[in-house]
C-alpha cells in the first residue's frame, strides 16, 4: 500500500501560512519514499513525532520494560497482550544487540536529509528508551532539535514559534511550564492517549495545536480509504480495541497513522502517509 499526502487546515492566528510537515514512527525503517515526498512538498518545518528510531536493547537502558509500561498506562493484566504485540514488531528487549541498529540507510540518513529539506524538530516515542552518544552527536551535527521534556524557539517566515515535546516519560511539571508560556505553542506529543489523560481539561487550550503518531493509524481502518477519510480504526497502543484518537483530526490533534509498517500484520485500508498541515 503506497504511502500518501494528507493535508489539512488549521488557525492558530498566524499572520503568515506556514506549511509544516508532520512525520512519525519511522521505526528505523528505509526513509526513501517518506524524504521524495518531503522534497516534493517543500515544507517550512518539519515535526517527527517519535518513534524515529529503536532504542529498546537490555542493558542500555536506566528502565525496565514493566516502568516502560507503567509511564505508558498498560497494566498488568494486559501484559500479555502487549508482549504479543512488541513480539511481533521486533521492540521486545533482547539482551543480543539490536540488529537494526540506526545505520545510514535509516535513521541517521533521514535526518541528515530531511535536515536539508526544513528545520526539524523532534519528539520522544516509546521506542526511544535512551538515546546513545553517537545519536546526539549525529542529531547536534544535523542541526535536530530533540525535545525530550523539553521545549524550543524558532522562527519560521518570520514568526515566532514555540515547540514543545512530551516524551513517553511524561514530565508534567515541565508541561505546565511550557503551557503557561506566552505566544503560539505547538506540542508534540507521540500518544494520541496522553491527550486523554494527561492534556485534556485545563491544559488543552493552552496549546494551538497538537501532533501525535504512535498508533499506526490502527493498523486495520474499516470504511476509511486513506488521506482524510477516518474510517473506524480496529486497535491502538494504549487505547485498546476500537480507539476514539487513532488517526486523523480531532479539533486541535491531529493523529498520524506514521510512514512504516513494523509488524507481521499488514496494513488494511489504512495507508502510511506524510501529514502536511497548512497552518495560519
Amino acid at each position: 500500500m503506497s504511502m500518501v499526502l494528507t493535508r489539512y487546515r488549521v488557525k492558530i492566528g498566524l499572520e503568515k501560512k506556514i506549511r509544516i510537515a508532520l512525520v512519525s514512527d519511522l521505526h528505523d525503517r528505509d526513509p526513501g519514499e517518506a524524504l521524495f515526498m518531503l522534497r516534493r512538498i517543500h515544507p517550512d518545518l518539519i515535526l517527527a513525532a517519535g518513534d524515529l528510531m529503536e532504542r529498546h536493547e537490555k542493558g542500555m537502558s536506566p528502565w525496565t520494560v514493566e516502568e516502560m509500561d507503567a509511564w505508558q498506562g498498560i497494566s498488568r493484566r494486559k501484559t500479555w497482550f502487549t508482549r504479543l504485540i512488541k513480539a511481533l514488531d521486533g521492540s521486545l528487549p533482547s539482551d543480543r544487540p539490536q540488529k537494526k541498529a540506526w545505520d545510514e540507510r535509516n535513521g541517521y540518513a533521514f535526518l541528515r536529509e530531511a535536515s536539508r529539506i526544513a528545520p526539524v524538530v523532534m519528539g520522544v516515542g516509546n521506542h526511544e528508551w535512551y538515546f546513545t552518544g553517537k545519536d546526539r552527536s549525529v542529531m547536534e551535527h544535523y542541526g535536530i532539535r530533540l525535545l525530550d521534556n523539553a521545549d524550543c524557539e524558532l522562527e519560521i517566515r518570520g514568526q515566532r514559534l514555540r515547540i514543545g515535546g512530551l516524551s513517553t516519560r511524561y514530565d508534567m511539571g515541565w508541561l505546565k511550564a511550557f503551557s503557561m508560556k506566552q505566544g503560539k505553542k505547538i506540542l508534540i506529543c507521540h500518544h494520541p492517549d496522553y491527550y486523554i489523560r494527561k492534556i485534556r481539561g485545563h491544559l488543552w487550550d493552552r496549546f494551538d495545536l497538537v501532533v501525535s503518531g504512535h498508533t499506526h493509524g490502527g493498523q486495520w481502518r474499516l470504511f476509511g480509504a486513506g488521506g482524510r477519510k477516518r474510517g473506524i480504526s480496529v486497535f491502538a497502543p494504549g487505547q485498546g480495541i476500537f480507539p476514539k484518537y487513532a488517526y486523523g483530526r480531532y479539533g486541535k490533534l491531529i493523529v498520524s497513522s506514521g510512514v512504516s509498517n513494523t509488524t507481521k500484520i499488514p496494513r488494511f485500508g489504512n495507508p502510511c502517509e506524510i501529514v502536511l498541515i497548512e497552518a495560519g
